[in-house]
């Protein structure tokens, strides 16, 4: 039976000689590769276990191919001490002190001189004498603490400041919106440490249109509009883009114009949903490319701020194999090879994680699809139409999606995803018809 690995190797287990105990009670096992098999351990020899199935079948499996609960449970049992392989490598950078606001909290709402409100949010990775990137929420309603905890994960990996503004809302006029933005944006400047250069807007509907809006008359380093669009008369140019749409909402095709403008500098992702936000792990994922790719085009001089980003993602590749996610652990690991181009003291500890990861065809089918979903955007769904349709679809993009889903089928996230980019997009109200 296949399922989700549940971690890669933390701990090694190393015996040359036999270790003769009970065995173990019948238990599943699991491997990094995602497989898992229901056997007693009998036996540890030459780093490889015996496992003896129900049938009476033994089976020699390298420890450095099970799980690491699986390995340290073999090591209690066995009473064998496990040897730690090199971990990454961070900086000797402290945690930042002495800023207006606590870190780890949402705190607001914060008025400026101006009469304008924030929520905002100190990661608790914040470094003592090092300026972070700030990202600001535009929500269609107008921002509360609540709206921040869609960014809350990304903000931790990545070292960002995570803000909102209040009076940012559809009902309003732009242009009263936009000094809104302005106004907050300055007020955070002006208290915290931030990185002028990396100033970041996302948003979601009307918002995700704010979101560009910002970007085209502030300093940016790039912008995630969710469920967006470019609004009438901003130029948006410069920077990274992560265009987020669910599947069937009636904004994809604005959308798809919008990633299709930002050329090489933008991707597309979905979700298989309709005119939502999608899960936060699209955010975090989002916020977490745009980092990296600000960091291996204009931040190699930040030495220690890669190094620190570098550790934070193995982490997390790590527990993201924990939570049975290996096949976007094994996205991020090629990322931080191939595009980040991770050097130095982590780059073995990278290359031994997508060698693992890479041994499973599902794993490596995911990260293909993802690319299939961003070129099926710019095919199929851009030049459709300057604004939302609903209750729409057209044979040739259900046909393009189709051969999507069968392309990729049983492929996490993929195969449901392109079987949504099959349907009609939703109504006013978010429903099909």
């Amino acid at each position: 039976m296949k399922t989700r690995s549940l971690s890669v190797a933390i701990t090694l287990l190393n015996s040359a000689l036999l270790h003769a105990t009970e065995p173990t009670e019948e238990r599943t096992w699991n491997s990094t590769a995602g497989t898992s098999i229901t056997a007693k351990a009998t036996a540890i020899e030459n780093n490889s276990v015996t496992l003896v199935t129900s049938d009476g079948r033994p089976i020699q499996v390298p420890l450095d191919k099970l799980a690491d609960t699986d390995r340290a449970f073999l090591a209690d049992h066995f009473q064998i001490e496990p040897a730690t392989p090199p971990g990454a490598t961070a900086s000797t950078s402290i945690p930042a002190t002495n800023l207006p606001h606590p870190l780890g909290q949402t705190v607001g709402p914060i008025t400026t001189p101006s009469g304008s409100n924030y929520f905002v949010y100190l990661p608790t990775t914040l470094k003592a004498d090092r300026k972070a990137p700030l990202i600001l929420f535009t929500n269609a309603g107008g921002g509360s603490a609540k709206v921040i905890d869609l960014m809350l994960e990304g903000a931790e990996l990545n070292g960002w400041i995570a803000a909102c503004s209040v009076e940012s809302r559809n009902k309003n006029d732009t242009d009263d919106n936009f000094k809104h933005c302005k106004n907050a944006v300055e007020h955070l400047f002006a208290t915290l440490p931030i990185d002028e250069d990396r100033l970041y807007f996302t948003g979601g509907s009307g918002g995700g249109a704010m979101s560009l809006r910002n970007a085209s008359e502030m300093k940016h380093a790039g912008a995630i509009p969710i469920i967006g669009y470019i609004p009438p008369g901003a130029v948006v140019s410069g920077g990274k883009y992560v265009v987020i749409n669910g599947a069937t909402d009636y904004n994809r095709y604005v959308s798809a114009n919008a990633r299709k403008l930002f050329g090489d500098d933008a991707i597309h992702r979905f979700h298989p949903g309709g005119h939502s936000k999608g899960p936060d792990w699209l955010m975090t994922d989002a916020m977490t490319w745009l980092n990296g790719l600000y960091l291996a085009d204009d931040g190699k001089d930040l030495t220690d701020e890669r190094i620190d980003f570098e550790a934070s993602m193995i982490d997390w590749i790590k527990k993201l194999r924990e939570n049975n996610e290996p096949w976007r652990a094994y996205a991020w690991a090629l990322f931080l090879q191939e595009q980040y181009d991770v050097s130095g003291d982590n780059e073995p500890v990278i290359e031994a994680l997508v060698t693992e990861l890479g041994d499973d065809e599902a794993n490596r089918k995911y990260v293909e699809g993802l690319a299939a979903l961003d070129e099926f955007s710019g095919e199929y769904l851009s030049g459709m139409g300057t604004g939302s349709l609903m209750s729409h679809t057209t044979t040739k993009i259900q046909k393009a999606a189709e051969e999507i889903a069968k392309d990729y089928a049983g492929v996490p996230h993929i195969e449901e995803t392109a079987k949504a980019l099959a349907q009609p997009t939703v109504r006013q109200g978010g429903k099909q018809n």
